[in-house]
């Protein structure tokens, strides 16, 4: 019971954590992308990378970066702009794998809990002998399958958490894309042919 009540702190923390930082905001801020696109037409990359540092997200790292790079072909500014989001967002989905974690283990430690429990209650039912009764073994075999229906309560919650936030990174992770190919179209593309730019 102790490590299924420290699990289900995991669950809560990871939970909320996610909550939080597992936004649109942090991604991908509305009106950014118009905000990076105007201050990138001025051709001063330094008004770029303090636009993008105004609002933190995974599109104001990706456009650093890009503004950091900026007399590079198309092609290569795709793929840098595509690596770069893959490994932020990635870094977003490993946050939310605890849970998983979570919903793994805590009906293992419950059915564990439930075993043992049943050991302890056949071995007072033993020892008791002739004087025993079905009581005895009853109770102890509720009082085991406590542990098995607590490990299930943070188990189910937990999963459903895991799925939910990682759609929700996948989900994230396409509008920042979408975002991002609309800039590089911008910043980057004159002639598709020639640069070789390909959406990432």
């Amino acid at each position: 019971m102790y490590a299924l009540l420290a699990l289900s702190f995991v669950m809560v923390t990871y939970g909320v954590e996610r909550l939080v930082n597992l936004r649109r905001k942090t991604i991908c801020p509305h009106g950014l992308a118009e905000t990076l696109d105007a201050a990138w037409k001025t051709g001063d990359m330094g008004k770029v990378i303090a636009a993008a540092d105004a609002q933190p997200s995974v599109l104001g790292s990706v456009v650093t970066v890009l503004a950091n790079h900026r007399h590079v072909s198309g092609a290569d500014a795709s793929v840098m702009a595509g690596d770069e989001v893959s490994r932020l967002m990635r870094r977003h989905l490993q946050k939310s794998y605890p849970l998983a974690i979570v919903a793994t283990l805590s009906p293992l430690l419950g059915l564990l809990g439930t075993v043992t429990g049943m050991i302890d209650a056949f071995e007072v039912v033993a020892i008791a002998g002739s004087l025993g009764d079905a009581s005895m073994l009853a109770g102890g075999i509720a009082k085991a399958l406590i542990t098995t229906a607590f490990g299930l309560l943070v188990a189910i919650p937990a999963l459903g958490l895991y799925h939910h936030y990682r759609g929700k990174t996948h989900e994230l992770a396409l509008e920042v894309e979408e975002e991002l190919n609309e800039l590089l179209r911008a910043w980057f593309l004159t002639d598709p042919k020639a640069s070789g730019i390909k959406e990432l």
